[in-house]
């Protein structure tokens, strides 16, 4: 089916057109390729997220402050050095008197110890960047300034730090949200230049800076992946979602049903859909071949 009627335009920074949809075309997946993609076989259709080198523009050279909220006490000294306003946030919040503002550099997530939660990270970044993007949206701004979320450790190589991306979900929501002021999210290692990345600005806006290099995310070709029987274990636990629908359940049946040992023994876990499989219990999977003798249900939020 296409919808020829459909069109949506994107622009650049500058709001200048970069981008134009003026159709779009909905085709039916072949059986075929629907059951290569769900086997692992990365068609010529698929893709995923990679990071690639990319060459760092030049310095631009723009009037206006720079505020820093976080340790950055070193980098407010390489801006000032550099002849450029510079200041140290003491709160999240824009000063009073800032009228022009080059970009904002929101720094708190480096605070965090190597070992930080999910819940200290919440509590320490990201209730501290609400408080300063909130702030930044009541400013009464002539040109909206850009702004800089830097982490470290989100991702590799090396050693990763998985509770503290979630400063980098926040930041591509707040690209989709308020994207006057460019949200743009950025992993240091330890001998990362940031002044240098925030002082040349593209239309990048998620950079890892490892070993001297300039990585950005990039869609690639998915490569393909070796395949094969996978080993289930009749004694092991296997944790499904999204298996209570007409389509799931039958799916789900014949997974089970491969997993018999000689006792008949079965474990289900289920994460998603608790209330369902309660109402149902085991009778609602009876059209499997296939004995239950513990069905556990855990009702959690995703």
């Amino acid at each position: 089916e296409a919808l020829d009627q459909l069109r949506s335009e994107g622009l650049d920074e500058s709001g200048a057109p970069a981008a134009t949809i003026e159709g779009f075309r909905i085709r039916l997946v072949s059986r075929e390729a629907l059951l290569a993609g769900l086997s692992g076989e990365a068609g010529p259709g698929f893709f995923e997220l990679a990071w690639r080198s990319v060459p760092r523009p030049a310095p631009a050279a723009a009037a206006g402050e720079w505020l820093v909220f976080g340790p950055g006490a070193a980098l407010v000294a390489e801006l000032r050095s550099k002849g450029l306003a510079a200041t140290l946030l003491a709160e999240p919040a824009v000063p009073a008197g800032v009228s022009a503002c080059r970009g904002v550099v929101f720094l708190a997530a480096l605070d965090l110890p190597e070992e930080a939660t999910a819940e200290l990270v919440r509590k320490i970044v990201l209730e501290q960047a609400v408080r300063l993007v909130q702030a930044l949206a009541r400013a009464p701004w002539r040109n909206p300034p850009r702004l800089w979320l830097v982490t470290r450790g989100v991702h590799g190589p090396g050693p990763v730090a998985p509770a503290r991306a979630t400063l980098w979900g926040f930041g591509r929501t707040l690209a989709q949200e308020l994207p006057q002021f460019l949200p743009t999210l950025v992993d240091l290692d330890a001998g990362a230049s940031l002044a240098d990345e925030v002082l040349a600005p593209d239309l990048e806006t998620e950079v890892v800076l490892r070993g001297g290099e300039r990585l950005a995310a990039r869609l690639v070709r998915q490569r393909p992946v070796a395949t094969g029987p996978v080993a289930l274990r009749p004694d092991a636990t296997y944790q499904v979602t999204g298996g209570l629908g007409g389509v799931g359940k039958r799916k789900l049946c014949g997974f089970l049903e491969r997993v018999e040992d000689d006792r008949g023994a079965r474990r289900l876990d289920g994460a998603d859909g608790a209330d369902a499989v309660a109402e149902e219990g085991v009778e609602g999977f009876g059209a499997c071949d296939a004995d239950f003798h513990e069905v556990a249900v855990f009702a959690r939020d995703a």
